[in-house]
């Protein structure tokens, strides 16, 4: 997502893993504005199981034509992420008047 003004924002990354970690894997999603994190969160899969994951950068100021990415990674390397009916993979950016 690209910003067409400058202004203060609030981005909101979340994602679900594809398929199920391995007992004490990670699985980490960022918000990425321009190739650097404002905002990261890390969960451990307490068991095997399919982890959500969510990370939130709020007050970020940015000028005209920064470039908000989600991104994810995990521990167990084939992991991907997807959405389902209840918890979706996605980014918003919401700029705060």
């Amino acid at each position: 997502i690209t910003t067409r003004r400058g202004g203060v924002f609030t981005a909101i990354a979340t994602a679900r893993s594809k398929d199920a970690l391995a007992d004490t894997k990670y699985y980490a999603v960022a918000v990425y504005v321009d190739g650097a994190a404002i905002a990261d969160y890390t969960h451990v899969a307490p068991a095997v199981q399919v982890v959500p994951s969510t990370a939130i950068a709020t007050a970020y100021s940015a000028i005209a034509g920064k470039y908000f990415q989600l991104y994810y990674r995990s521990e167990d390397g084939s992991v991907g992420a997807r959405g389902n009916n209840t918890y979706l993979t996605s980014l918003s950016v919401v700029e705060i008047l």
